[in-house]
């Protein structure tokens, strides 16, 4: 008789009484075996979040209006809210996209986020207008863009220029 790691019953969860189907031998347990094909199911199905700072301001800002939404006023004498309830976080991809050097930039757009490098100053240009809406202030929208056109007229590597001419050994 194999090891029972976890009883079946009627009050589980519709997402748990899946395991109804792992249990190969119908004794209303999993064994080890079932137990370890249900969580290769699991993991199977299973698409983690790319950890980027999208994926964090859409959790903020879900985790911000549950809150709000289930906010008790003082006094109103109502039971403390419970998180427990409503719509699970969803992550809604916008795309992603990378400055990879030398006026070349890679985009990824759609569910799959395939990467498309296109012309290099297409994609270049499509990454600074991104990039330069997403500035916080007024100060920051427009010393980027002096930046950008300090870079073009000089170069990106200023550990190379000298105020002084090389001494002579």
């Amino acid at each position: 008789m194999p090891t029972a790691l976890l009883a079946l019953t009627s009050h589980l969860p519709p997402r748990l009484q899946m395991m109804d189907q792992f249990d190969g031998d119908h004794s209303g347990a999993l064994s080890l075996e079932e137990f370890k094909k249900l969580l290769k199911h699991i993991d199977s199905r299973h698409r983690s979040l790319p950890p980027t700072a999208q994926v964090a301001k859409q959790q903020g800002i879900w985790l911000a209006k549950r809150l709000n939404d289930e906010a008790v006023p003082p006094g109103a004498g109502q039971p403390p809210p419970r998180l427990g309830r409503g719509a699970p976080f969803s992550f809604a991809s916008q795309g992603q996209m990378a400055y990879v050097g030398k006026n070349v930039s890679v985009a990824g757009f759609g569910e799959d986020g395939g990467l498309v490098m296109g012309d290099a100053h297409m994609t270049n240009l499509i990454w600074r207008a991104a990039y330069w809406s997403m500035l916080a202030d007024s100060r920051s929208m427009a010393a980027v863009p002096i930046d950008w056109i300090k870079e073009k007229a000089f170069g990106r590597d200023s550990s190379c220029w000298e105020s002084t001419p090389p001494k002579s050994q």
